[in-house]
């Protein structure tokens, strides 16, 4: 049975060092909702918003969203892992990626940046995955804040013909990194990485 398609943006797992999850407290802009997950950014308020690719760009977005805060909330308080050494759990748009051993180091762009889910509240945010064009991030993609720590552990047998949807760990890339390039394997293709900081 292959894993469920079930996008939850990034989930915060283990401090990398063994130590309690750095967090901070902010407040969240009157009427915007947060979803678990999202990454978020800080306003020139001081407030929290959700993160763009713009963001992530420039460097203004400072973590993800520990939990949900709607629109409507009264309390517009909002927990947000900060650490930059912390590393998340995300699911790839794709279900039939290849040759994961070459991920690792390389940097992705998000899809689905600023979308949640309504009923579950959480963010449906991925790693884009799905070609090499998306990955390389031209265009829109230019922005390639995800840097790929590790393949998660899959049910079944990794990639294959499973069509399993890949969870990928990651840690957000510095700034100057965004704009490094990665070209990986897609079913059919070869494989090969450069990743740079520009």
């Amino acid at each position: 049975m292959a894993n469920t398609d079930a996008p939850r943006g990034l989930q915060a797992i283990n401090n990398p060092y063994g130590t309690v999850p750095l967090m901070e407290k902010f407040s969240v802009t009157a009427s915007t909702t947060i979803y678990e997950g999202q990454p978020v950014a800080l306003a020139d308020t001081g407030l929290i918003v959700a993160a763009s690719h713009t963001n992530a760009l420039t460097g203004s977005w400072i973590g993800v969203a520990s939990h949900y805060v709607a629109g409507a909330a009264t309390d517009r308080s909002l927990i947000v892992y900060t650490d930059v050494n912390q590393e998340y759990e995300i699911q790839s748009d794709d279900a039939s990626l290849t040759a994961i051993t070459d991920y690792k180091g390389a940097l992705f762009r998000f899809t689905n940046i600023a979308a949640g889910s309504g009923t579950l509240k959480h963010s449906k945010a991925e790693i884009d995955g799905s070609s090499a064009t998306g990955v390389m991030g031209t265009a829109a993609g230019s922005v390639t804040p995800l840097r790929v720590e590790r393949i998660s552990a899959q049910i079944n047998n990794e990639l294959g013909a499973s069509k399993s949807w890949t969870k990928f760990l990651v840690k957000i890339a510095p700034p100057v990194m965004h704009r490094g390039m990665a070209t990986v394997g897609v079913a059919g293709g070869t494989t090969s990485i450069f990743t740079g900081i520009l």
